[in-house]
């Protein structure tokens, strides 16, 4: 029997679950709250990496290092289980006249600004109702990888498209290079978790899904 966890997108990747694009997702491993970000400060490389339990089909890690010495689960389970996906979201005007909060209908903030919403401002994402959400995930693979390991068909995978017009930029060391996924996932990555983060190169949990039909 499958089990359902919430997990967060935003905006942008919402749509990217909607069309289909997107397929996969990266998440920062973190043992006892510590974010995994370059294991070298823990211990020399490898310090991480991840197996599959072959009796119960569950995703682990390993983590080793001063102070560190731990095998933990997954936290976004095993092939099969479902997310069901957290974004930003409001009820509608006509929310008014259902008997149930969970009755709806709701807004969301990634279809774009919409009109008479009933509340004055939008919800978080972490304070979505899973009956408020309209995204089901189905998990097809996990597995714990460097975050510069990324392939461009798996920067593909994560909902990124390419630039089919203008395939290059001009470096500031005044050389031409080629516009990737990856290079673009790079990009993407830094504006979501700060300077430097990519070159942290942690540790991440790589989730494979489909979506659902609702």
């Amino acid at each position: 029997m499958h089990k359902e966890r919430p997990i967060l997108f935003s905006a942008p990747m919402v749509r990217a679950l909607l069309n289909g694009s997107k397929t996969q997702t990266r998440r920062i491993v973190k043992i006892k709250g510590l974010d995994f970000v370059g294991c070298g400060q823990v211990n020399n490389d490898p310090c991480c990496w991840g197996f599959e339990d072959g009796n119960t089909g569950m995703h682990w890690a390993l983590a080793s290092g001063p102070g560190v010495d731990q095998v933990f689960r997954g936290p976004y389970g095993k092939p099969g289980d479902h997310l069901w996906v957290r974004e930003t979201w409001a009820y509608c005007a006509h929310a008014m006249a259902a008997k149930r909060e969970e009755d709806g209908p709701f807004v969301y903030a990634a279809d774009g600004i919409p009109i008479n919403r009933l509340c004055e401002r939008w919800r978080p994402s972490i304070h979505m109702f899973r009956w408020a959400s309209r995204i089901t995930l189905e998990v097809t693979a996990v597995r714990v990888e460097r975050l510069q390991d990324i392939s461009e068909a798996d920067a593909l995978a994560e909902g990124l498209t390419e630039d089919k017009e203008d395939n290059f930029f001009y470096s500031l060391e005044g050389r031409y290079r080629e516009v990737t996924a990856r290079w673009v996932y790079e990009r993407l990555w830094e504006s979501i978790n700060g300077p430097n983060s990519w070159a942290a190169n942690p540790w991440v949990w790589v989730v494979e899904f489909k979506k659902l039909t609702p």
